[in-house]
């Protein structure tokens, strides 16, 4: 960290606003939305709800999107470690690609590519910070990331592709994010 403990407890804390604020989202809309099943149904289904649900889904992807994007950037002033640097750009073009989801939902061209874009972004992410981690001697946060990647790995490879492996991916990068944001507060 190039800078006080504050600045580090102010970066964690946006990232666990920002899992909070995608957290909720996903909840209510999947609570308003009630054909919509865990696991079953994509994600982005919740965007296009015929319910209000997708108002909740597509502002919190673009409220949670913007988050990442400030902890990608706040992370990228106050880290000196390269991978950290990395990971942090990494994280604001993956902010920008969730707010994208948010703007353009499922029924729109765009939707697609931003959605691929958005899951490498966020895995190249976590694997920079890993690296880091390990070699900074966080290794709590990197055993778990390492944990995480190897579970999203898993499912890509033994699962067929849809919405269960879209649901753990999703959970995996919030649990991340959080173990980051965590560790960042501790420092």
């Amino acid at each position: 960290m190039k800078c006080c403990k504050a600045s580090g407890s102010v970066l964690g804390g946006i990232g666990l606003i920002a899992v909070l604020a995608f957290t909720l989202a996903w909840l209510f809309a999947s609570l308003i939305d009630t054909t919509w099943i865990f696991g079953v149904d994509m994600l982005s289904d919740l965007g296009v709800s015929d319910t209000d649900a997708k108002y909740f889904f597509n502002y919190g992807c673009m409220i949670a999107g913007l988050l990442i994007l400030i902890f990608g950037a706040y992370g990228t002033a106050l880290n000196e470690s390269v991978g950290h640097q990395i990971a942090s750009i990494l994280l604001i073009f993956a902010g920008i690609m969730l707010m994208g989801i948010g703007l353009f939902p499922e029924n729109t061209d765009y939707h697609t590519p931003i959605g691929y874009a958005l899951i490498v972004f966020t895995f190249c992410s976590m694997i920079s910070m890993t690296a880091s981690d390990w070699r900074l001697g966080h290794l709590v946060p990197g055993g778990v990331a390492v944990v995480l990647i190897v579970v999203v790995l898993w499912y890509v490879a033994f699962e067929p592709v849809g919405a269960m492996v879209e649901t753990v991916a999703v959970i995996c990068g919030l649990i991340w994010l959080a173990v980051q944001g965590c560790k960042f507060i501790l420092e």
